[in-house]
């Protein structure tokens, strides 16, 4: 009866886990299954030279939350799915962000304070909320092949802002590249 239970739980409970690394390293990675019922991850690294890595295959309203302070950090986020909140902020500098995200009703807030990247790669959302926030240093946002239709015409950005300080430079491309 004990072990019928045990593996009741087991069988329930590992829908959303953390890999491990190597001892002694500075690296996280985080995957949530889709059907999961756990639906916040929250990361939050001090330090330098850090990776975070998060996966969710597909879901809904899962919130994800991402801080890392300190210098040479980087970050892989993908989302799939509708009504997600994605919250990334990095602080420190030469940080690297890079942010997928398929879905409807999505919400995708990018805070970047120092000589740091965002790359937001395969972008492709209904009715999208995205904000970028980049200040402090030579910040750059890149943004291949996203939609930025309105929501009305079935597919699309409906609010955007994108908010950079001091020399920053910006790149957004949809479709391919001239001469491909």
């Amino acid at each position: 009866m004990l072990i019928r239970i045990l593996i009741l739980l087991l069988g329930t409970a590992i829908s959303a886990w953390a890999q491990f690394p190597p001892a002694g390293s500075p690296d996280v990675y985080w995957r949530m299954n889709p059907g999961t019922l756990v639906n916040e991850v929250s990361i939050r690294q001090a330090g330098a030279d850090q990776q975070a890595t998060v996966a969710i295959l597909a879901g809904q309203q899962n919130q994800v939350g991402l801080m890392q302070m300190g210098s040479l950090n980087r970050s892989d986020v993908q989302v799939m799915g509708q009504s997600n909140q994605l919250t990334l902020l990095q602080t420190g500098e030469r940080n690297r962000l890079i942010v997928g995200l398929k879905g409807t009703n999505n919400q995708l807030r990018i805070s970047q304070d120092g000589d740091d990247v965002v790359s937001l790669a395969g972008l492709s959302a209904t009715n999208a909320g995205i904000e970028v926030i980049q200040k402090t240093g030579q910040n750059t946002l890149i943004a291949d092949g996203m939609s930025l239709l309105p929501a009305s015409t079935a597919g699309g950005v409906a609010n955007l802002k994108i908010e950079q300080s001091k020399g920053a430079t910006i790149r957004i491309q949809y479709g391919p590249a001239m001469g491909q």
